[in-house]
């Protein structure tokens, strides 16, 4: 299964408008998610493992405070994978430009780095993560430090659950996944400022593809930003290659 980030993980980037704007199309010899994905046991799901060269192609609607929405999908590729299970994932946008590489060790996330300003957060512990064989009721739980070299840090405690097998449909789609559910709080600080915003998420992953299918994200906030800011994101399957 592919290694993700959980919302504490990603959403910082979304944040600093790391991930915003722009959009990926798909490699001209994609597969479209049109191939039947296999019955699986109804407690129990051993996902595909993530091979080097594997992409996907996402669409991301997000929505705003103030009703607008923005729509770009962005492509993510397995650059390297190595035989103790380290390696990188990067995301590129419409015009193949690299916006986020992912590296990780045998034990999981190490760095992640944000193009083109290139800076670059990294967790103060090992995060845990779901195994390759899910089974429903695992529940895992992180508290960390993600620290960033333009003298952000993001204080983050996320729960997260493997909570049903389900059917959903992405974009006329109907997979039978595995639905990860998670709440995130998150705490963004730096010198002078200290902002905190509370994220709920929701995970569909087709264990056969071993890929995820779809992913909602809501945020709340103690205190709402000034001006515009942003308070739903809907992550969908596109297409992809499976190497």
């Amino acid at each position: 299964m592919e290694k993700r980030l959980l919302a504490g993980a990603c959403l910082f980037a979304a944040i600093l408008a790391a991930c915003g704007g722009g959009g990926g199309d798909a490699p001209a010899d994609a597969k479209t998610s049109t191939e039947p994905t296999s019955t699986v046991a109804p407690a129990e799901f051993a996902t595909r493992a993530t091979r080097q060269g594997d992409e996907r192609v996402y669409e991301i609607v997000e929505r705003y405070s103030d009703n607008a929405t923005l729509t770009y999908t962005r492509r993510m590729v397995q650059t390297m994978l190595n035989a103790d299970r380290s390696g990188e994932r990067q995301t590129f946008d419409d015009n193949n430009t690299l916006l986020q590489s992912l590296r990780y060790d045998a034990q999981g996330i190490r760095s992640v780095t944000y193009y083109p300003s290139g800076f670059t957060c990294s967790p103060n512990v090992v995060l845990n993560s779901f195994p390759d064989t899910l089974r429903i009721g695992q529940a895992i739980e992180n508290k960390y430090t993600d620290s960033c070299s333009n003298g952000y840090a993001f204080n983050t405690e996320e729960a997260a659950t493997v909570a049903a097998a389900e059917q959903i449909d992405v974009r006329g789609i109907t997979y039978k996944a595995v639905k990860e559910t998670a709440t995130v709080s998150i705490e963004r600080t730096a010198p002078g400022e200290n902002f905190k915003y509370a994220v709920s998420e929701s995970i569909w992953i087709d264990p056969v593809l071993g890929l995820t299918v779809k992913e909602t994200v809501n945020f709340s906030y103690p205190v709402p930003p000034a001006g515009t800011y942003l308070v739903a994101s809907t992550r969908s399957l596109v297409n992809y290659v499976n190497k």
